[in-house]
């Protein structure tokens, strides 16, 4: 800059900027959020990921000495310097006070092309998956060890937010009841996890283990069997979709099991916030999780069954998400989501009308013709690497779901007001 001379602004690109540069170059929504996400904006990142040349594809800093002094930093992926929990969990994986790892950490921070980026005593790895393709054999026995220890202590630990009157929660910060873990964190180990997953295969691992899956899966079980109270259900709530990119069956299968028992603290996620502004929701998280379940084939039917189960409970929502509005955007005829065949689909909701009889009036008539409608896109995966691909319904086969779902409705009618009201609100649409 110089003091009489015209004067340029080089302003970094903000999260907008940057993924709208992405849409232009081709990629769809979906693919720009998750790459955005990973890549943190960084320009060297992008190129290395879209680029072709060879030499282009390695980033400098894995060229530095001792890169292994990254694994700790990796396996969190992101921390708070002004989080106690988060300096504590670096200590226990890196070996070092939490100082004298930073200091290694320096040569890294300070090259061209930094594998980390930090903000006013914010860290945040950069290009997770590159980071991981290229450290992922200097992971040790000892090191997985040690991150399982941590992964089981974090989440042990309440929120102290829930110590506090409900209509103070939004202020537990200031009230001096602030978690000793940051978000951050939290959110980083669990998609270590599923980097870890994602690299097992039967070729062998240098980590010693027959089944990291399996291990993994062992692992995330026993997080959830420590999840007994009110308030260890709401602390966890917001990372559930997370950990179900990890260990789905894990996951399903504690909800599954929780949802069988009527007097379980779990229900109490569904009960509505006393200020809708301010207020937390937590069933929400749940049912963000079973979305991205119905992209695969061996757990979509039990989403679909647990969905109807939380359904059928009866709640009242203040939100717009619900179960149903769930429901109805996975089954929508003319823009189904989920893995589900349009053949499968009939026999889902013959099914469901059948064995749900309340809630599944409420679905079907969500998805017969009623003037303009519409509807919004479920949930998918974020990290964990799943082929998804968009049903197409022809103008026919919209046609033929309506007349299926119409002929299945009538064949189960009941003389009450509520099925008449779909009747003639509906049919004639």
């Amino acid at each position: 800059i110089n003091k009489t001379g015209n004067r340029v602004a080089i302003e970094a690109h903000s999260n907008h900027t940057f993924r709208m540069a992405l849409e232009k170059l081709g990629y769809d929504t979906n693919t720009v959020y998750s790459i955005a996400s990973d890549l943190k904006r960084s320009f060297p990142a992008l190129l290395r990921k879209i680029t072709t040349i060879p030499y282009l594809k390695v980033p400098r800093w894995s060229e530095i000495d001792n890169i292994s002094v990254l694994i700790p930093a990796l396996l969190v992926g992101a921390w708070e310097e002004n989080c106690s929990g988060d300096k504590e969990v670096l200590k226990s994986l890196s070996g070092l006070e939490y100082d004298e790892y930073i200091r290694l950490l320096h040569p890294f921070i300070a090259c061209n092309d930094t594998p980390l980026v930090v903000i006013d005593g914010s860290y945040m790895c950069i290009s997770i998956s590159e980071m991981w393709n290229v450290l992922w054999k200097q992971l040790s026995p000892d090191m997985f060890q040690r991150f399982k220890s941590c992964v089981l202590s974090v989440f042990d630990v309440v929120d102290p937010t829930y110590e506090l009157p409900e209509k103070q929660w939004y202020m537990a910060g200031v009230l001096g009841k602030k978690s000793d873990y940051s978000a951050q964190l939290l959110r980083g180990l669990i998609i270590s996890l599923i980097m870890i997953i994602e690299r097992d295969d039967s070729t062998g691992n240098s980590l010693g283990i027959s089944s990291i899956t399996a291990e993994c899966e062992v692992l995330v079980s026993q997080v959830f069997n420590q999840v007994k109270t009110w308030q260890d259900w709401y602390t966890i709530a917001p990372y559930i979709p997370v950990f179900v990119e990890a260990t789905p069956n894990a996951v399903l299968s504690i909800m599954e099991k929780e949802a069988d028992m009527p007097d379980s603290e779990f229900w109490k996620m569904f009960n509505n916030p006393e200020d809708v502004l301010l207020g937390r929701t937590f069933y929400t998280h749940l049912l963000w999780a079973l979305e991205k379940l119905v992209w695969l084939s061996r757990y979509a039917s039990r989403a679909v069954k647990l969905l109807m189960c939380f359904a059928d409970k009866g709640y009242e929502y203040k939100l717009s998400n619900t179960p149903i509005n769930t429901l109805t955007d996975i089954f929508c005829l003319w823009y189904p989501q989920g893995i589900f065949t349009l053949e499968e689909r009939n026999l889902l909701l013959e099914k469901i009308l059948k064995e749900h009889p309340e809630s599944a009036r409420s679905l079907i008539k969500a998805l017969l013709p009623q003037g303009r409608q519409t509807t919004s896109g479920i949930s998918k995966f974020s990290w964990r690497n799943v082929d998804i691909s968009e049903t197409r319904v022809s103008t026919n086969e919209y046609r033929d779901a309506c007349m299926f779902l119409a002929e299945k409705f009538l064949d189960n009618i009941r003389p009450s007001f509520s099925d008449w009201d779909i009747i003639f609100s509906r049919f004639n649409a």
